[in-house]
């Protein structure tokens, strides 16, 4: 007779076995009995999901296009996910358009077809799932930024850089600055020197050099030069971190350059170059304490010292060095080496002033290399006020070895903004309307030779390559001279060039020019900053034939011209 205790046991053990797979049983005839009977339900829902998928797509792709106008880097996340949807979509597609093919009905009966109900119904409660991820991601996605402002272009930031000599002195100092930035707790750093000592192609190296690593979000430099302009320098840094201003005031403009500067996962390095005075950094709208500061200046005293700060000196090359640069610049020298050592010497170790000779003499005769150490002995000490007086000499040397068609393009520059990137086409419509050019026809003869003469200036190293190859600039340091020879009036007839121009340039002014400084003047360039000038009414310049007025005015006065 069976034991009623262990009969108990195996029929519980039966039902402890059985009931799992009673359930999977049952869940499984259930899950199946729906993709057959509901079929339609379920391809219904599946759309109602895409339909709404698709509807966040929309908005994030409208995000996604809105920032690459502004040119911002899109996030791969969202990049992958768009991609994700596209393919789902199609997949959805393909998949209703195929089963829509088949024939719902046996053939040639009209009984159901019960394996396309339930495959239908099955791909379509698949999909449903893998487009209700997605449209949760999405959402999530939505409430998100989709890109980040793009890294400032190392190509752009190295253009000025890219005949940069290495040398034991500058390396040490760059290695030195280097080491501030990676500091924490520096928050300045100073770099100062004389004019055409090499502080902004210094810079530009150790800027090259940062941008091969992560150490800061992003690098930003703005040029303040002697006439600041405190929008056209904000305007500078935005383009760079792909900010737009959303109103035109001065307050404005200023809190929102400082939010987005400060509102940043790491720190980001803003580079202020050739600054004149202190206050030509404020208003700007920098966060001096939540941003790492590079100025570069002529002045020692421009910055207090502060525990947080670091000065570099920028000074005069080494005489090895500053011989091995006139070498490579003069290349074949066609004197005795010591005339050429003492033409060097002359040069002060200003490398721009190393370059600028060096190039004019490539090339030349004995009696060039004479006149020249004879013009750099007797440098006229009172030619700019605060210039070393080698650097004048040394560039009006170079001017006066170009014909006279480099000449006038040339002094066409310092009509032009300091710091300014001069397009090639705006220079070939000067250079026409001003027949500055023979033997030209059209507009692609005169853009050519237009083209030509700016890659002589470059290689004369009196231009600076600009932004990319449609683009020109000039040291600050060579549109002051240029500003002074073009002051300079030989004869009395204005249409002829070079010789015979007077040019009156002001930036940055807050008056109209006194009468008596005007009236003889060939052309003349006239900018103020954040003020609207009056105009006089005895404007007269017989023999102006340019004038270029950025005044504050939206037009000039009727009859202006006529007066």
């Amino acid at each position: 007779m069976a034991d009623p205790t262990s009969s108990q046991a195996i029929v519980q053990a039966v039902e402890t076995v059985a009931t799992p797979i009673r359930d999977t049983i049952f869940e499984y005839l259930k899950r199946h009995s729906g993709y057959l009977f509901s079929y339609k339900g379920k391809i219904k829902k599946l759309q109602e999901e895409v339909e709404e998928l698709c509807q966040k797509r929309n908005r994030i792709q409208a995000k996604v296009d809105s920032a690459e106008n502004s040119a911002q880097v899109i996030y791969d996340e969202v990049l992958s996910w768009l991609n994700q949807v596209q393919a789902a979509e199609k997949e959805v597609d393909d998949f209703l358009a195929n089963e829509r093919k088949e024939n719902k009905q046996c053939f040639k009966c009209t009984c159901p077809n019960l394996i396309w109900r339930h495959r239908l119904g099955k791909g379509a409660e698949e999909r449903k799932v893998i487009v209700a991820n997605l449209k949760e991601k999405g959402g999530k996605l939505e409430l998100a930024e989709v890109a980040q402002p793009a890294r400032f272009p190392t190509e752009m930031l190295e253009t000025s850089s890219e005949d940069y000599m290495n040398f034991q002195s500058r390396d040490l100092t760059i290695s030195k600055i280097l080491e501030a930035l990676k500091n924490s707790n520096v928050k300045m750093i100073f770099v100062h020197g004389p004019g055409g000592v090499g502080k902004t192609r210094m810079v530009k190296e150790v800027t090259k050099q940062i941008n091969k690593g992560e150490l800061f979000e992003q690098v930003v430099e703005a040029t303040i030069s002697q006439e600041p302009n405190v929008k056209d320098i904000q305007d500078q840094l935005a383009a760079q971190l792909n900010l737009k201003f959303d109103k035109d005031d001065p307050i404005s403009r200023e809190g929102q350059l400082y939010n987005r500067l400060k509102g940043t996962k790491k720190m980001v390095l803003v580079i202020m170059d050739d600054v004149w005075k202190k206050e030509d950094m404020d208003g700007i709208g920098i966060p001096f304490t939540d941003c790492k500061i590079l100025i570069t200046s002529r002045y020692k005293d421009l910055c207090e010292k502060k525990s947080d700060q670091k000065d570099f000196s920028i000074e005069v090359l080494k005489d090895t060095e500053a011989w091995e640069l006139f070498k490579k610049t003069a290349e074949d020298i066609s004197v005795d080496v010591s005339k050429a050592k003492e033409v060097c010497k002359e040069c002060g170790g200003l490398p721009l002033v190393i370059l600028v000779v060096g190039a004019a003499l490539k090339r030349k005769k004995a009696h060039d290399w004479n006149s020249a150490l004879n013009k750099l002995k007797n440098a006229d000490l009172l030619k700019i006020p605060r210039m070393d007086s080698k650097i004048y000499t040394s560039l009006k040397l170079s001017y006066d070895y170009l014909k006279d068609e480099e000449k006038s393009l040339f002094l066409l520059f310092c009509l032009f903004s300091e710091d300014a990137e001069v397009s090639i086409d705006d220079l070939v419509r000067y250079s026409v309307a001003l027949r500055l050019l023979s033997s030209v026809e059209t507009f692609d003869q005169a853009r050519d030779s237009v083209l030509a003469l700016v890659e002589y200036l470059k290689s004369s190293n009196l231009l600076l390559n600009g932004k990319n190859e449609y683009y020109a600039k000039m040291h600050d340091i060579v549109r002051d001279i240029a500003i002074c020879i073009a002051r300079e009036k030989e004869s009395q007839d204005s249409s002829r060039w070079p010789e015979n121009q007077q040019f009156l340039v002001k930036h940055n002014i807050q008056q109209w020019p006194e009468k008596g400084t005007r009236e003889s003047s060939s052309a003349i360039s006239l900018r103020s900053s954040n003020v609207i000038i009056e105009l006089p009414n005895d404007f007269c310049c017989p023999e102006i034939h340019t004038l270029i007025l950025e005044l504050g005015m939206s037009e000039l006065p009727q009859g202006f011209l006529l007066r």
